[in-house]
């Protein structure tokens, strides 16, 4: 089980002991999940994390699973510690989708019709939790990239039969990019560590100071 306060929230203390073990490859008992979610909300934890991954780049005695683990850390601090371009794009197809989906769903439309907003509308609701809480990305970027694959391949398809035109396909933009956009919140794109030469990552015998999380 993963380590709590007496609240059932992961601590400042903790998680930044989390953060030191894994930067020398010693693992800890508390859930990397919640720790993820404590970077969200602790701006002071999240400049430790983003602080302890440059630190990697400053030592070469690491484990490529800890500068791996670390990158990672660092790169989910500065994602979910200011609302980047990924992120505005995320609410803004939230908003999008959930003003059509309220307007089909109240206009009195047919009964296929409110099924299909009601359907869009928790689309919507989820973009939106991804927006407030961009930990959240990895967990729905399976469900927007399969809504995404099939309003594509279903548009192509009746677009090469003629039953509906292109214009009207336009509506379902928001979607797509909500695709792009979540999957770049869920790092999806972040690029792969590589490891430097041993001579280039050596210069002395001098070790870097660990940082403080109060700086």
């Amino acid at each position: 089980m993963p380590s709590v306060d007496s609240e059932g929230a992961v601590t400042c203390d903790r998680v930044v002991e989390h953060l030191s073990a894994a930067a020398d490859g010693v693992p800890t008992a508390v859930d990397q999940r919640f720790v993820a979610s404590h970077l969200e909300v602790c701006a002071s934890c999240a400049r430790f994390a983003g602080s302890m991954s440059s630190l990697r780049d400053l030592t070469s005695t690491e484990l490529p699973a800890t500068r791996r683990s670390s990158g990672r850390l660092g790169r989910l601090a500065e994602r979910t510690a200011r609302w980047g371009f990924a992120r505005v794009l995320v609410a803004l197809a939230s908003a999008q989708i959930l003003a059509l989906s309220v307007v089909d769903l109240v206009g009195g439309g047919s009964h296929d019709v409110r099924h299909l907003a009601a359907f869009t509308l928790a689309y919507g609701l989820l973009l939106a939790s991804v927006a407030f809480r961009p930990a959240r990305a990895r967990t729905a970027l399976p469900v927007s990239a399969l809504l995404g694959a099939t309003l594509v391949i279903t548009a192509v398809v009746d677009l090469l039969a003629g039953r509906i035109p292109l214009a009207g396909e336009v509506l379902h933009l928001p979607e797509v990019v909500s695709v792009v956009a979540v999957a770049s919140l869920a790092g999806a794109f972040d690029r792969t560590i590589r490891s430097r030469p041993r001579g280039a990552a050596r210069r002395g015998s001098r070790v870097a100071p660990v940082p403080s999380r109060r700086d």
